[in-house]
């Protein structure tokens, strides 16, 4: 979100048209004129609450630092300024190629970002745990398991930088049709940045189901005895 998505935030109104309303009262009411001292205060704090609230709204909660996280939030910021340009022409009467760009940053926000941070904060993590390996801080496991490892991280790797390459491309086709100013094409190609979005989503929940798979089948194979053990429990018995 943006401060323009802050300070447009029906909440944030809500308190400062309260607060309006409040302070009015104070000093027309009669029954009330004993706060009318008040009113400045009421007044004061509406406004503190009105850009608490936008500041809330346009603070990026729990994004992740990394460079690919801060790419991927510069082309949301891109679009949503394309699209907030596009409601100024478009006031009176919503373009087709408005509405398919708010839908398709709808997409980003609800869907693609985060499972595209869930992605890059495991890829962190794992990172992370891979070096604590490589240093010696942490034993080895097995070779099978390290391999594993390694395959996710890379996976995780790619999924991120094919994410960021297709948004950068997709960004800049819809730049270069809105330059041309063929509505037409650029329908078409804020409805090929929604597939785009939906695709890459799609990849990304493989990257994140690939990860819980995996380990939820080694998870079973230790948890399960072996065919030895199975034996030597039965001869017990």
């Amino acid at each position: 979100m943006t401060w323009r998505d802050g300070v447009r935030h029906p909440i944030a109104w809500i308190l400062l048209v309260a607060s309006l309303v409040i302070a009015s009262a104070i000093l027309i009411v009669p029954s009330l004129a004993r706060w009318s001292d008040r009113a400045t205060l009421t007044l004061a704090i509406g406004l503190l609450s009105f850009l608490a609230t936008a500041a809330v709204v346009a603070w990026p909660r729990g994004r992740s630092s990394t460079p690919a996280m801060r790419h991927a939030w510069a082309v949301r910021r891109a679009v949503a300024e394309r699209l907030n340009a596009r409601r100024a022409v478009d006031r009176d009467a919503p373009s087709t190629f408005g509405r398919a760009l708010a839908e398709a940053l709808d997409q980003l926000d609800r869907r693609l970002l985060p499972t595209l941070e869930e992605v890059v904060l495991r890829h962190e993590r794992l990172g992370a745990h891979l070096a604590r390996y490589q240093r010696g801080e942490l034993p080895e496991p097995e070779s099978a398991a390290m391999t594993r490892l390694r395959g996710l991280y890379e996976r995780q790797a790619d999924a991120i930088a094919e994410f960021l390459r297709q948004a950068a491309n997709a960004d800049a086709a819809l730049l270069a049709l809105e330059q041309e100013s063929h509505d037409t094409a650029a329908i078409e190609a804020a409805r090929r940045w929604a597939g785009f979005l939906v695709s890459m989503h799609d990849t990304l929940i493989d990257v994140l189901g690939d990860d819980r798979s995996r380990w939820e089948r080694r998870l079973n194979a230790n948890s399960e005895p072996s065919e030895g053990s199975r034996e030597g429990q039965k001869s017990r018995v």
